[in-house]
């Protein structure tokens, strides 16, 4: 598998008020995902689900730069994504993320939120 290359496209400056709205874009989107059961946390059962299933509309990505294990585990579901047209967002506030949920409902620990898939 391999990923996409952007071709033509230059980077667009990041303004605060642009930065923002997507912030509250993704938060309405992950509250409303969460409220109709259609959303998956975590590295390694949103990897087992596009595996076995093969489906999946939206890819939320905490990016962590020092854990290489994680890396490591992004590398699959990134090129499944790309290869089956469903987005992906990286983000670099797990805890803004973990606001959004509520612990898990079985052990009462948080989720594992650096993979999300909607």
């Amino acid at each position: 598998m391999t990923l996409k290359e952007p071709h033509g496209q230059e980077p667009v400056p990041e303004s605060h008020d642009r930065v923002q709205g997507a912030g509250n874009v993704l938060y309405e989107l992950l509250v409303l995902a969460q409220h109709r059961s259609c959303l998956t946390a975590g590295v390694y059962e949103s990897d087992k689900l596009v595996n076995q299933f093969g489906q999946g509309a939206f890819c939320v990505l905490a990016t962590d730069e020092g854990d290489i294990a994680l890396q490591i585990h992004f590398t699959p579901i990134q090129a499944f994504c790309c290869e089956n047209d469903i987005g992906i967002v990286h983000v670099n506030d797990v805890p803004k993320l973990a606001a959004v949920f509520q612990p898990s409902k079985e052990s009462g620990e948080p989720q594992d939120l650096y993979c999300i898939l909607i």
